[in-house]
């Protein structure tokens, strides 16, 4: 239980919704009980994959299409406005709002990243250099619009 909150932040991140964070936080914790868990040192990779297995079990395009929708709502009302980072996190492809919140606010290395997606980690550097490139880029352009 300690990783909990740690849990539902990432669960957040990728669903974008509470209700659907907390579900995916609830299936996750169903299925470590239901699971054996890998020793001590691995255990919060353990828990971030199984959770991101859940969400992709759901309906994760229509998640991120719904945020996409509200943000495409928000933007359109407040053209004027500089766009918060959130915001801007929302418009990038789901792949790469999901490292950069791993790698920025999960404080995760390379590494366990590249556990938590199932890919390597050549491929977990470029998609976040990558990442933050493009939000580089659209938070320029909110800025330079606000001007």
């Amino acid at each position: 239980m300690q990783y909990i909150d740690f849990l539902y932040s990432y669960a957040y991140q990728l669903a974008s919704r509470s209700d659907f964070a907390e579900e995916l936080v609830e299936a996750t914790y169903s299925s470590v009980l239901e699971a054996e868990a890998p020793n001590t040192a691995g255990i919060k990779c353990w828990l971030l994959r199984m959770l991101r297995n859940k969400w992709q079990e759901r309906t994760r395009v229509q998640c991120f299409q719904s945020a996409v929708e509200e943000l495409q709502v928000n933007t359109a009302d407040s053209r004027s406005q500089t766009a918060t980072l959130s915001q801007a996190l929302l418009t990038l492809p789901s792949g790469l709002n999901e490292i950069l919140f791993l790698r920025e606010s999960a404080r995760l290395s390379y590494q366990d990243i590249a556990i938590v997606l199932n890919c390597s980690v050549t491929r977990v550097v470029f998609c976040l250099g990558n990442a933050r490139r493009q939000l580089k880029m659209l938070l320029a352009k909110d800025f330079d619009r606000a001007r």
